[in-house]
């Protein structure tokens, strides 16, 4: 029986000493789904958005992380009306966010991450956006990861001045791939 302890002690003291992440630059990109509310009209349209993010990270132990990082986001929404039409954006951030594995397991790593974007929309107009970001994230073999990331916008945006439509993401789920450069 001590035997097999002892085997079984190895075994996690070696498991739990293999980091599932690196430090380092890193990229990624997704597609997401977002509804707008449109005011003064109050009407939602759908959004298709494909997003692409660069930066890098440090853990500071196993579990704790932090990543600073910029995004580009090009969002297409649908027409839903004759009074608002069809059409793209652009949204350029910065973001920072904390990040916390709460299961490391020999090269795999689940975790979760919250954090702020502040960045400027490009519609007619541009304009300040903030965005609350969070999300589920698994790490495998280093470098890899996939993401289930949501942002909060805090802030409506002009949509178009001369009829005074504004607009807002209620709510943005994406689905993203980030691939951490090796360091030598």
């Amino acid at each position: 029986m001590k035997k097999i302890f002892s085997v079984f002690l190895f075994v996690f003291i070696i498991l739990s000493s293999a980091k599932a992440e690196v430090d380092g630059l890193f990229i990624g990109g997704g597609l997401g789904y977002a509804s707008t509310t449109i005011k003064p009209q109050n009407v939602n349209a759908d959004n298709l958005n494909l997003h692409l993010i660069m930066g890098h990270k440090l853990f500071f132990d196993d579990n704790i992380g932090l990543r600073v990082y910029g995004n580009f986001l090009y969002d297409w929404m649908n027409g839903i009306s004759r009074t608002i039409n069809a059409g793209s954006y652009y949204h350029l951030g910065a973001n920072v966010d904390f990040l916390y594995n709460f299961i490391n397991r020999g090269y795999t790593s689940y975790g979760a991450f919250v954090g702020l974007n502040l960045g400027f929309t490009f519609w007619n107009t541009t304009s300040l956006d903030t965005y609350l970001n969070f999300g589920l994230r698994a790490a495998f073999n280093e470098a890899h990861s996939a993401e289930l990331a949501f942002r909060v916008p805090f802030a409506y945006h002009t949509l178009n001045s001369s009829t005074g439509q504004r607009g807002r993401q209620v709510f943005n789920p994406m689905l993203r791939y980030v691939y951490t450069l090796p360091s030598y």
